[in-house]
């Protein structure tokens, strides 16, 4: 039998491109699209690859553009991103991720990911209920391939780990240590705030210290995210904000992967795979590269 570990957006996507011979384990919510807003970007880039399955979703480009902020001023100075990876991954980016955000940037993208979350979560409903029916999934015996729930054992084939990777390693019981940063999120309603047509700003400034990256998600509504819990949140916002609603603050541990990627040979010994950025530690496996890979799995 062939399993999928997780319920979030990445794991019912894989059932949708996998389909039915891989059966669903889920484990809770998507940790960013079950809240609306969504805590990450609501949107996938596109991709000639991948192009014809987001279709099905979404078929009104949109032109996603970012810009630096440094000194209170928005800029497209392409050397201050080893500065604002270093502030994203407190000093311990993953090697790749100077490569990758050159190239992302500006991108054409499709899509809303929670709405494609809350139509796939309808669309396999029954399959949902009926994985949540075998039990919440504990410990993996990866020697011998036995998932085991609070109500039963049973024997798989292949298993596709969509969820976060600490949380599979200490299911496995494999003495490995991850580095991670955690993300507060603030919603701030604001007119106050012009981000001049970018979609998102990566914050720079010293003077913000623990702020990294802000985001507008539709008029005068903005996330921001921190990688420490803001003390004074109100006080802190009124440092650069006329006048503003603070409408909800919350957070996700060790949402960032930090560090380098390390290969689990006992994971590729028990016919287990990963996708997702928390689930590959990954900080750059944005929803188009997963779903660039499943394709790929799907077609061999």
């Amino acid at each position: 039998m062939k399993y999928i570990l997780g319920g979030g957006l990445i794991g019912l996507i894989a059932r949708d491109i996998l389909g039915p011979s891989y059966k669903l384990i889920p484990m809770g919510r998507s940790l960013y699209y079950s809240w609306n807003p969504p805590l990450a970007d609501n949107h996938i880039i596109k991709g000639e690859d991948i192009d014809e399955y987001i279709a099905q979703y979404a078929t009104i480009p949109l032109y996603i553009k970012h810009a630096f902020t440094l000194g209170g001023h928005l800029t497209n100075d392409m050397t201050l991103l080893p500065d604002w990876l270093n502030k994203m991954h407190d000093n311990k980016p993953q090697p790749h991720c100077e490569i990758y955000y050159k190239s992302h940037l500006e991108y054409w993208a499709m899509g809303d990911c929670h709405k494609i979350y809350k139509s796939l979560q309808s669309k396999y409903k029954n399959e949902i209920a009926d994985g949540i029916s075998n039990g919440n999934a504990k410990a993996i015996d990866w020697r011998n391939h036995i998932i085991k729930t609070d109500k039963q054992s049973f024997q798989y084939d292949n298993l596709l780990s969509t969820i976060p990777l600490d949380a599979l390693i200490a299911m496995a019981g494999i003495n490995v240590h991850l580095s991670a940063c955690d993300t507060w999120y603030y919603h701030v309603e604001t007119p106050y705030l012009g981000f001049e047509g970018n979609y998102g700003v990566l914050v720079v400034d010293k003077s913000l210290p623990d702020i990294f990256k802000a985001i507008k998600i539709s008029d005068n509504n903005y996330i921001f995210m921190a990688n420490r819990q803001l003390k004074l949140p109100g006080a802190f916002f009124h440092l650069f904000i006329k006048d503003f609603r603070l409408i909800a603050e919350t957070s996700v541990p060790r949402s960032i992967p930090c560090g380098l990627i390390q290969e689990i040979t006992e994971f590729t010994d028990g016919g287990i795979k990963t996708i997702g950025s928390t689930a590959s530690w990954d900080s750059c496996q944005d929803v188009g590269t997963c779903i660039k890979r499943l394709l790929k799995m799907r077609n061999g």
